[in-house]
Order: structure tokens, then sequence, then C-alpha cells
């Protein structure tokens, strides 16, 4: 599901802007961790066309919803025909294409019920199927690389604070914030890049595999024991 991520940080006990009970203490002083919504560009339902795979997507859960199905079938062609309308929200159309995505009309692709393509059995490993968890990142990595602008608010809005994605179904809280911050690591290591943008759209569209490894060093639990517990 989408929405945007978001970004926790030490705020001050008596801040109204912290949520959550005490986290840890500093200078007599009890620290909270606040929750402030990220950028829009962490959204997956953001309506920023790009491509994927020589097709063109208004946002990365079309695009998410549409590669669970075979190519060719008919309910991927039916998502990837799925324009927004005039005035819909990114919200609103990302929950469009969500439930047009919930079709089980065709039959998903093989391993996508598989987080990674490391995870897959032999015998459905082609090669070229991905998990679920990793075409996420695949795709937002897309989605990134065809926008500088995102790029930089990602990395600027954000810091090195942790992200957090948000309610949703399954394990995406915690897959969609780590796939915001793996991105915005690699934007980082390649920050040099900022004055070629071709250059670093080629980094980011040069990743073709994620494993679970490359995502879970990114995690970090949501609720961490106070110093004077």
């Amino acid at each position: 599901m989408g929405g945007p991520c978001w970004i926790l940080k030490p705020v001050a006990a008596d801040s109204e802007e912290s949520l959550g009970p005490k986290k840890s203490s500093c200078n007599a002083i009890n620290i909270r961790i606040g929750r402030f919504q990220g950028p829009a560009c962490t959204d997956n339902f953001q309506i920023a066309n790009f491509k994927f795979r020589g097709h063109e997507y208004y946002s990365v859960e079309q695009c998410f919803q549409a590669m669970k199905f075979p190519e060719g079938s008919t309910t991927r062609s039916i998502i990837q025909a799925s324009n927004p309308r005039h005035g819909e929200s990114s919200g609103q159309y990302g929950h469009r294409v969500w439930k047009l995505g919930q079709s089980r009309d065709d039959p998903l692709v093989d391993g996508w019920t598989d987080e990674f393509s490391s995870d897959l059995s032999p015998t459905n490993n082609s090669g070229s199927k991905c998990g679920s968890v990793e075409t996420m990142c695949l795709i937002s990595l897309a989605k990134f690389a065809q926008y500088e602008r995102f790029q930089r608010e990602l990395v600027e809005k954000t810091a090195d604070f942790n992200l957090d994605g948000g309610h949703s179904t399954a394990n995406w809280q915690k897959w969609n914030g780590c796939i915001m911050k793996f991105i915005r690591a690699t934007i980082k290591q390649n920050q040099d890049e900022f004055s070629n943008t071709s250059k670093l759209k080629n980094v980011l569209e040069s990743i073709d595999r994620i494993t679970r490894e490359d995502l879970e060093k990114f995690y970090t639990p949501l609720l961490v024991e106070s110093d004077d517990d």
C-alpha cells in the first residue's frame, strides 16, 4: 500500500510533535521518537510517470501491480492501460490500481510470493525471476533514476534519519522503509554524480538484483529501549 514514509527522529519529550513512549534520555531531558511525514517521493502512490522494462507507468504502485502478472496476460494489460483519471489524486489512483492487482483472473508470475530471487526454489528460478520485494526495489530505483529532483529530495529531506514505511499490508511497513534507505544510501555513495545526471541515472539503473541482505542491513527496529531502563 502507499503513503509517504515516516521520518523518525528524536525530539524533546514535551514537544507537541513527538509521538510514542520515552526512548532515551540525554542531559536529563527525556527524548521521544517523533514521526514526521516524509517527502512525496517516498510514496509508492505518487503520480510521476517513468519507464520500467520498456513500458511507461504513472506510479510505482501501478508498475508493481502490473508486474505481479505474466507478460501478455489480460490483468497486466488492464493495469498498464489504467491511467490516472482527470482530477484523481495520487491516493485515489494508487488504491484503484492496487485493487486491480488483487484480481486472480490470471495467475501470479512464478516466485512472486517469495520476497527475493535468492528465496526462489531451483525449479522456479530461471535467472529472470524476481521476488515481490526485490521487484518493488527495482521499480523504485527506476523512478528515482529518472528524476533528479526526487534524488535530491530524498537525500536532503530525510538526512540520515530512520525511515518507516508506515502501516501497510503484509510486511511492507518494514520493506518500504528499507527500500528508501537503500536508495538513499546508493545516491549518497554516488553524490558526486549529482553534477552529471546521466551518470547517476546509469548507476541506479545498473542495479538488477537485490538480495535480502542488501535491504536487511538498513532495517532498524522501531522500538529502542531507553538508556536508563
